[in-house]
């Protein structure tokens, strides 16, 4: 419990620090968000569910499914600060020296510094996620044998890496489809969109693949909601979203790119929620 409660400390302490670190450099960013910073719009909604990923963690019971579809949201926004804090370390300084920003070049040291630290509260909170993860399933596992909880279907984890491997290519094809607003031969935006989406979506898709519990629910939940996110608001340097991927003469594989993570991950939720629904009204008709 002592150590629960630990890990809950530290999870909010690096919470609260990134979102510190996002807002403090630029107050402007508050009352003007464009050409204030070059966080994407979605990040306060990044900090928001994470935020309620750790609360829910943190009341919910030791072993319960609550706790294990809450740790495992939480990877994804962990991973996803981090990206987020590597991506800002490195576009500050493109910003700033081009003008794009209303930001003094003054203040860049100090604004690669917050990046940096970012990245640092983001692995912190990643850390922390990853190790609760392990002490779940260790919890489960059987006191004698040794075994670990029961995997997922041979089909459900296939179909559970089909969809990270995915959703871990669609943000480099997205980038690479030929929107105006980018430059697909620029090898440091690939990078960059790795970064922020790809690894955290697929990376956290893979990581779970295997666990037959509610923690790949949690993962596939998250990414479906910050996956939206990254399609309604357009990204500072990559300008990718909606308005751009449907605009008129936008590539097909673009929009196909764009819509796959949402999509495929609430056609996982649905089939992996099927047994339930099928078995709740087969006992309500036996009833």
């Amino acid at each position: 419990m002592r150590r629960r409660v630990g890990s809950t400390w530290v999870q909010l302490g690096a919470l609260v620090a990134a979102a510190v670190l996002v807002v403090g450099p630029t107050p402007e960013v508050v009352t003007r968000w464009e050409g204030a910073t070059v966080h994407p719009r979605w990040t306060p909604a990044l900090l928001a569910l994470a935020a309620g990923c750790v609360l829910v963690a943190a009341g919910a019971d030791r072993a319960g499914r609550l706790r294990e579809v809450a740790l495992g949201a939480l990877v994804v926004p962990a991973a996803q600060l981090t990206g987020l804090g590597v991506w800002a370390a490195w576009r500050w300084h493109v910003a700033v020296d081009a003008g794009r920003l209303d930001v003094a070049p003054s203040r860049l040291p100090q604004l690669q510094l917050c990046a940096v630290l970012l990245a640092a509260a983001g692995l912190c909170l990643l850390t922390s996620a990853l190790a609760a993860l392990a002490a779940l399933a260790a919890t489960h596992r059987a006191p004698r044998s040794g075994r670990g909880a029961a995997a997922a279907p041979r089909s459900v984890r296939w179909a559970r890496r089909l969809v990270g491997v995915a959703v871990l290519a669609a943000p480099v094809v997205l980038l690479l489809g030929g929107l105006d607003a980018v430059r697909p031969a620029a090898l440091v935006q690939v990078l960059a969109v790795v970064v922020l989406a790809g690894q955290p979506w697929g990376g956290a898709l893979l990581l779970v693949a295997g666990r037959g519990d509610c923690v790949p629910v949690g993962v596939l939940l998250s990414v479906l909601v910050l996956s939206v996110c990254w399609v309604l608001a357009p990204v500072p340097g990559l300008a990718v979203g909606l308005g751009t991927v449907l605009a008129a003469g936008a590539p097909p594989v673009a929009v196909v790119s764009a819509l796959l993570p949402p999509v495929a991950c609430l056609a996982l939720l649905g089939v992996g929620l099927l047994p339930t629904v099928l078995r709740t009204r087969g006992r309500a008709v036996t009833a």
